[in-house]
C-alpha cells in the first residue's frame, strides 16, 4: 500500500479546516435549508429576487410591529476565548416615515420578532449577539455588542462615528456592515469588537467582558413599527469563526 495521500490539495484546502465559515451571494434561497425565514402578518414575505447579484427580500405587513426576517437555520457560533469571530453583510433598504423603520444584522441567540422589542424597535434587553441594529426614531446604524443584559452601543451620529460623519442607515444605495470581535489573549476573558461601514471604520468596543454567552445564528430582520410595510433587501453575507 502505498503511503500518503493520493489526491495533491489545493493550498487553501490544508488550512480551511482550521475556521468555520458560512458565505451565501443569495443566488438561490429555499427556506429550511441554510436559512430559516419568518414573515408574520398579511402580506408578509420573504422570497427571492430577480436581481443582480442574487437579493433575497424582505417585506413586512402593514400591521404595525410585525416583521420579516431570515437567520441561519441551527446556531453554529459562540463568543469564546481565542476564537476570533467575524462577519460581512451587504443589504438595502429605504427608509419609511421619516425614522421609522427597524432593521437588524448580525449574530444573535434566538433571533425573531422580538429581538427588536415593539414600538421602539430597541434591541432587546437580554441576549448574546453583535452586528448593527436601526431603531424607531434615529436614521443612523448602532453598533452593538450584547452577552446577557450587558450591553454596549454605540449609536454612529458625527459625535459617536470615528469618521465624525454620521453613518445613515438604509436608502437608494447597498451598504457593506462588517463587525469582528477579537478575545484579547491573558486578559482573563475580555474581547475588543471593531465595527465598518463600506471599509470606513466607524466604532470600537474595547475591553468588553466575555461573561457566559451562548450559542447565536446569523439574522436579517426588517420591523416596522406603524402600518407602513418595510422592505429589507440582503445582497450578500459571510461569516467566519476559528475554531
Amino acid at each position: 500500500r502505498m503511503a500518503g495521500r493520493l489526491i495533491k490539495l489545493p493550498d487553501w484546502v490544508k488550512d480551511d479546516y482550521q475556521t468555520h465559515w458560512v458565505r451565501d451571494d443569495f443566488d438561490d434561497y429555499l427556506t429550511g435549508n441554510l436559512w430559516t425565514a419568518t414573515a408574520t402578518g398579511a402580506g408578509a414575505a420573504v422570497a427571492r429576487s430577480d436581481a443582480a447579484n442574487g437579493v433575497i427580500t424582505l417585506t413586512t405587513s402593514t400591521t404595525a410591529n410585525n416583521s420579516a426576517m431570515i437567520e441561519m437555520g441551527s446556531e453554529t457560533w459562540l463568543i469564546a476565548a481565542n476564537k476570533p469571530i467575524m462577519f460581512q453583510a451587504i443589504l438595502q433598504f429605504t427608509e419609511i416615515g421619516t425614522d421609522d423603520a427597524g432593521v437588524f444584522v448580525g449574530f444573535a441567540n434566538a433571533p425573531g420578532a422580538v429581538t427588536l422589542q415593539d414600538t421602539t424597535l430597541e434591541l432587546a434587553t437580554s441576549l448574546s449577539a453583535f452586528g448593527f441594529y436601526k431603531k424607531d426614531g434615529t436614521t443612523n446604524w448602532i453598533c452593538f455588542n450584547s452577552i446577557g443584559t450587558t450591553q454596549k452601543k454605540t449609536e454612529l451620529t458625527a459625535a459617536n462615528s470615528l469618521t465624525k460623519l454620521a453613518v445613515t442607515a438604509g436608502g437608494a444605495a447597498y451598504q457593506r456592515l462588517t463587525a469582528e470581535l477579537v478575545y484579547q489573549p491573558g486578559s482573563g476573558g475580555v474581547f475588543d469588537v471593531s465595527f465598518w461601514v463600506d471599509e470606513n471604520p466607524v466604532a470600537k468596543h474595547k475591553d468588553q467582558a466575555i461573561g457566559a454567552p451562548t450559542e447565536m445564528s446569523f439574522a436579517f430582520i426588517g420591523k416596522t413599527p406603524t402600518t407602513t410595510s418595510l422592505v429589507v433587501k440582503p445582497d450578500y453575507v459571510f461569516c467566519a469563526q476559528t475554531r
